[in-house]
C-alpha cells in the first residue's frame, strides 16, 4: 500500500496573518450628519423628520438586538425586517416615508468615493414598499403656471432679503419646470451652472448625483445671469433663512395673490409634479421620469404625473399613449 502524501500546513504565526474584517460602518446618525452638512439647504422641518426617521431605525435596531452600526440595517434582508417592523399599526404613506430616508442614506453612504457601509444599494425592484391608496398627484394645468409667472413679477421686495427680487422668484419657479430638480439642489446651486442657456447642476446635488444638461429659455437665462450678485455668495438663488421660510413667502408673496391653492400639496413639491406632468403630456413619460431622474417610469405615473391635469389639457386620460401633439413651451 502507498503511503498517503503528507497534508500541507499553513503555520499562523501570529495575530496579524489572520484575515481581517473591515471595521464596521458609522451609525446612522453620523450618517445622516454628514448628509445634511453637504446639503446646507435642507429646511428646518425637513432636517427634523429626517431625525426622527433615522432615530427610529435606531431604535429598531436596539430592539433586536444589534449593534449602532449602518451595517446592521443596510443590508436587505435586514431591511425588509425593519420594513415589516415599522408596518405595526402605522399608515402605509408613513411606512414608506420612514423607510424611504433609510434607503436615502443607504444610497449616499454606498456611493461615497470611499464608501461608508459594507454593502452596495440593491436595485429598487427589490426595495419593500406599502400600498397607499391611489391619490391623483397635485399638479397645476398651464393656464395655472401662466398665473403664477404674472404673480412672481408682482411679487413685494423682502425687508430682510432685499436682493431677492421679483425674478428670482420668476427664474426659481421656470428652473423648477425646466429640470425637475429638487427644491434643495436649486437653492445650492452655483452660478457657474450656467452656461449660455444651459443650466447644469452639479451632479452631488442631483439625486441620481449625474449631470443632465437642461435648455432653459433664452429670456430666463438672460434674467438669471442679471441676478444682482451677492457679497459672499455664488449661489443663483442665495436665501439665508431655509426652505421653511422661503415657503412661506411663496404662499404670501406669490400663490395667494394669484389666487392659486396654498395647501400643503400646492408648494414647491407641486411644481415637480407639474414638470412630470407637462413633461408627459410634451414627450411622454420616460422623458419625464428621466428628467426627474426617477428609479422607474411606474414611481413617474403613479406618484408625479396628475391624471386631472392630464384629461384637462390633453382631453386623454391614457397613461400609456403620450399625446406628441404640444411641445414643452412653459410660459
Amino acid at each position: 500500500m502507498s503511503a498517503l502524501p503528507a497534508a500541507k500546513f499553513r503555520i499562523i504565526s501570529s495575530e496579524e496573518d489572520l484575515p481581517q474584517s473591515p471595521p464596521p460602518g458609522p451609525p446612522l446618525s453620523d450618517i445622516l450628519d454628514r448628509y445634511l452638512r453637504l446639503h446646507p439647504a435642507i429646511g428646518a422641518e425637513a432636517v427634523r423628520q429626517y431625525r426622527v426617521r433615522a432615530g427610529l431605525a435606531a431604535r429598531f435596531l436596539s430592539e433586536s438586538g444589534f449593534g449602532d452600526s449602518c451595517d446592521e440595517i443596510f443590508s436587505l434582508p435586514r431591511f425588509c425586517d425593519y420594513f415589516k417592523w415599522l408596518g405595526n399599526g402605522r399608515a402605509a404613506a408613513t411606512v414608506n416615508g420612514h423607510a424611504d430616508v433609510v434607503w436615502m442614506l443607504w444610497d449616499f453612504a454606498a456611493s461615497e468615493d470611499d464608501p461608508l457601509c459594507a454593502n452596495p444599494l440593491p436595485p429598487a425592484k427589490k426595495r419593500p414598499r406599502a400600498k397607499e391608496p391611489r391619490n391623483d398627484p397635485v399638479a397645476f394645468t398651464m393656464d395655472q403656471l401662466v398665473q403664477l409667472e404674472a404673480f412672481c413679477l408682482r411679487s413685494p421686495r423682502m425687508k430682510r432679503v432685499p436682493w431677492w427680487t421679483p425674478d428670482h422668484w420668476l427664474t426659481f419657479v421656470v428652473a423648477f419646470m425646466y429640470t425637475g430638480e429638487r427644491c434643495t439642489a436649486l437653492l445650492s446651486c452655483p452660478r457657474s451652472a450656467l452656461q449660455g442657456n444651459v443650466l447644469m447642476v452639479p451632479a452631488h446635488l442631483t439625486k441620481d448625483r449625474k449631470e443632465l444638461p437642461v435648455t432653459l429659455p433664452v429670456r430666463i437665462a438672460d434674467k438669471i445671469r442679471g441676478l444682482p450678485q451677492i457679497d459672499g455668495s455664488e449661489l443663483i438663488w442665495p436665501y439665508p433663512f431655509g426652505i421653511d421660510r422661503l415657503r412661506k413667502r411663496y404662499t404670501r408673496d406669490v400663490l395667494k395673490p394669484a389666487g392659486l391653492p396654498t395647501s400643503a400639496k400646492h408648494k414647491f413639491h407641486a411644481l415637480r409634479r407639474s414638470a412630470a406632468t407637462h413633461l408627459f403630456i410634451a414627450h411622454g413619460l420616460e422623458k419625464a421620469s428621466q428628467t426627474l431622474r426617477h428609479s422607474s417610469s411606474e414611481l413617474t405615473r403613479r406618484k408625479y404625473v396628475s391624471q386631472s391635469v392630464v384629461e384637462q389639457e390633453t382631453g386623454s386620460v391614457s397613461f400609456h399613449v403620450p399625446a406628441p401633439t404640444r411641445q414643452l413651451g412653459l410660459f
